[in-house]
């Protein structure tokens, strides 16, 4: 009896795997064109350009970022925030093919959801990309991608057979010759566009050239990267009045959730990490460094604790938020020793970072660094909250 319900379970299993197979492929069949976007950075705003570009030649369009909120981009620009039930599922990119068959889309721009090895396969599995845009590759996800070289390889086996494989890294581009010839894929290096609204001039000139490889107009899709709606948690530079009547300054870095990509968004925001306090600061005024950490992503806390401990001197004081780990705070408490009747490193919890950051006197700056989840709505929202 046992063995006839395991084979009847068995049958029903193999039944439905193929008929998902087969409707997978009838609506990857009325998809023109499907462009996966995946990286370390710069996902999710790469992902919105390529879609605006495409709009703007007239292309019936649908995307999906996941970035700091998973968002649904409609063929006429709308957005619809995705509220899920439970943790992020690879599955959704199922639906979302299906989704863009509905809409009669003639291409589908997908962020890449997943970070695990086997749920990247899934998700090239359940799109079959026509065209696979990579970011960069940087030192992130460690527990589950492991060192850069390791994820670049993860990275490749997206590459479409006899597709197109865009990237603006020549680290990229050099690991991904062998793999794109073997698919008899064609690679292409991209160049940075600088004039556009994006906040990375390589995001830009990477949309760029994948919007004119689907075939749109250069010079419709320059103008729609000028005028794309950003990522709720894109970069942002937020000014603020305070108590005494001067200006709070946050460089709100949180969704740049690696070093190196933090540097390179503050840096030309007029902020050098390894740059002493100048004569024109006021006294009063402050450098507060806020590190948001998550419970699930201790090695990205304990690398940012590292990077604020090695430019100790730039920071009066250091907040924690979220979940740090001991190994954070060991490395920051002895970087920033305690100061005269008060403490340089310290935690807050959401509901106190507010009254924190409204006691600042004009002239401090805030960088807030680490994880977008948690305080980066916060740091987002109105001016009211401080």
């Amino acid at each position: 009896m046992i063995g006839w319900l395991a084979f009847i379970l068995a049958i029903g299993w193999f039944v439905f795997l193929f008929g998902e197979r087969f409707l997978l492929a009838r609506a990857r069949a009325r998809v023109p064109v499907v462009i996966h976007v995946n990286g370390t950075r710069g996902k999710s705003e790469t992902t919105r350009l390529i879609a605006a570009a495409l709009r703007a030649s007239g292309i019936r369009t649908l995307a999906k970022t996941t970035g700091t909120e998973p968002r649904l981009i409609l063929p006429d620009g709308n957005e619809i925030r995705l509220r899920r039930r439970g943790a992020a599922d690879v599955r959704e990119q199922r639906w979302l093919l299906f989704e863009a068959r509905r809409l009669g889309a003639k291409a589908l721009v997908a962020e890449c959801m997943a970070v695990r090895a086997d749920a990247q396969y899934a998700s090239d599995a359940f799109l079959s990309p026509s065209i696979l845009a990579v970011t960069n590759v940087r030192a992130d996800h460690r527990l589950e991608l492991g060192d850069v070289a390791t994820t670049m390889e993860v990275f490749s086996r997206g590459i479409p057979v006899g597709g197109q494989v865009l990237t603006s890294d020549p680290a990229v581009a050099k690991a991904f010759a062998g793999p794109a010839a073997a698919a008899g894929a064609e690679l292409m290096l991209t160049v940075p566009l600088e004039g556009s609204s994006a906040v990375v001039p390589d995001n830009a000139g990477l949309a760029l050239a994948v919007a004119r490889a689907v075939g749109a107009s250069n010079e419709a899709s320059i103008v729609a990267m000028r005028n794309f709606l950003p990522d709720p948690g894109a970069f942002s530079i937020r000014r603020l009045p305070t108590r005494d009547g001067g200006e709070l300054t946050i460089l709100n870095a949180l969704a740049a959730n690696d070093v190196a990509s933090t540097e390179a968004l503050i840096g030309p925001a007029g902020w050098r990490p390894a740059s002493p306090r100048s004569e024109g600061d006021a006294p009063s005024a402050r450098r507060v460094l806020l590190i948001a950490c998550r419970a699930d992503r201790p090695d990205r806390s304990q690398a940012f604790a590292r990077w604020a401990a090695a430019n100790a001197a730039n920071w009066d004081e250091v907040l924690l938020s979220g979940f740090p780990s001991l190994a954070s705070w060991l490395c920051l408490r002895s970087a920033l020793p305690p100061g005269p009747g008060h403490q340089r490193v310290r935690h807050v919890a959401r509901r106190q970072l507010s009254d924190r950051l409204a006691t600042l006197a004009g002239g401090s700056i805030v960088v807030a660094v680490g994880n977008w989840k948690g305080v980066g709505p916060l740091l987002a929202e109105g001016s009211h909250e401080f």
